[in-house]
């Protein structure tokens, strides 16, 4: 149940876009979010990790098991968020995802691509 959970988040929630008007005018991440984003999760299992790193002003925050590493792992759920961008080509992203994930990740299930405005933000699952 993990595996297909992992998966299938690992697959469908490809990137949330997060991005407020003062981050907006910003050309480098904030190490910390503003007061005012906000990003929803499910709770992971206990012992898992968050390990977050950044490619440009990409946000890369990958979610592992404690006794795990992100080059050396079995599970692995990976969250991105694009700072200073006010549109992403979303679909391009989600392709691209998908053909990593189906190729690289026996066992992962593709779902239906969704997209749209949250509270006046790009975001897609």
């Amino acid at each position: 149940m993990l595996h297909v959970m992992k998966t299938v988040l690992l697959a469908a929630t490809l990137s949330t876009l997060v991005v407020s008007a003062a981050m907006a005018q910003m050309t480098i991440p904030q190490k910390k979010p503003l007061s005012n984003e906000r990003l929803a999760m499910l709770l992971f299992p206990p012992g898992w990790k968050n390990v977050t790193t950044y490619r440009g002003n990409i946000e890369v925050l990958d979610y592992l098991p404690a006794n795990e590493t992100v080059t050396a792992r079995r599970n692995k759920i990976t969250l991105e968020v694009y700072h200073d961008m006010t549109t992403l080509p979303l679909d391009a992203l989600y392709r691209q995802m998908q053909g990593q994930n189906l190729g690289a990740c026996q066992g992962s299930v593709e779902e239906k691509f969704q997209s749209g405005l949250n509270n006046g933000y790009a975001s897609a699952f």
